[in-house]
């Protein structure tokens, strides 16, 4: 098993399909404090994301629940290499997954329809279009526990149906908020105020909100401080 402090690469056992969980190299748990801890992780490709739950047994940590689902949904087998590369390493560590069998995991009527269905949507979702906006922190987000989005972002974007995102500071510290409607507006609604005071933001400030990844629960990079560089 190749591995690094950011990546470990695992080859599909046996065991993996059929006890349903897998085995995270010690030295990557013990590296990037998951070992001894009972937690989720959020793991994407360039399209989906899964929700894993990650527990210690004895000196082995686990994937557990959620493992079953992935490999039944890419068609796994034994023999499959994947890489797993930590991006975050908050309350909720993020991963990015690699497929490295070298084609599609799709089986081919679901690649068949999802082609079809990214042909519908093509016309109506352009998430590169508009995948950041660049503001300044106003006296309302220190006075009160949320930070408006600009309409034109969150409906771009198709944040409108969404109830979750995950906030990354520039510490790649994650931090899991809540967004919806409040009166006409669009805000994150819960969380703001643990993730403003522990990256000490000001009244003032000039910050960059960029969209990186809008799956299931988007992924935001928030750029404090930001100067523009």
């Amino acid at each position: 098993m190749d591995l690094s402090d950011t990546h470990f690469i695992c080859t599909i056992r046996p065991y993996c399909l059929t006890k349903h969980f897998l085995r995270i190299p010690r030295q990557f748990a013990i590296k990037n404090r998951l070992n001894g801890r009972k937690c989720k992780i959020i793991v994407k490709d360039k399209q989906r994301s899964w929700t894993f739950n990650v527990y210690t047994n004895g000196q082995n940590t686990h994937i557990g629940r959620g493992w079953r689902e992935f490999c039944i949904t890419n068609c796994s087998k034994e023999g499959d290499r994947f890489m797993f590369e930590i991006i975050s390493n908050g309350e909720t560590p993020i991963f990015t997954i690699h497929d490295l069998r070298g084609s599609s995991s799709l089986q081919p009527e679901v690649k068949k329809k999802k082609s079809k269905a990214k042909r519908k949507l093509k016309p109506q979702v352009s998430v590169d279009v508009n995948s950041h906006f660049i503001s300044t922190i106003k006296p309302y987000t220190i006075n009160n526990p949320v930070l408006y989005l600009p309409m034109d972002f969150v409906k771009s974007n198709g944040l409108m149906r969404r109830r979750k995102m995950i906030l990354i500071d520039e510490k790649r510290r994650s931090w899991s908020v809540w967004i919806g409607r409040t009166g006409h507006h669009f805000a994150i609604k819960r969380g703001w105020t643990q993730f403003r005071n522990a990256n000490g933001i000001q009244v003032g400030d000039t910050y960059k909100f960029e969209l990186t990844n809008n799956v299931t629960i988007p992924i935001v990079h928030f750029h404090c401080k930001y100067s523009g560089n």
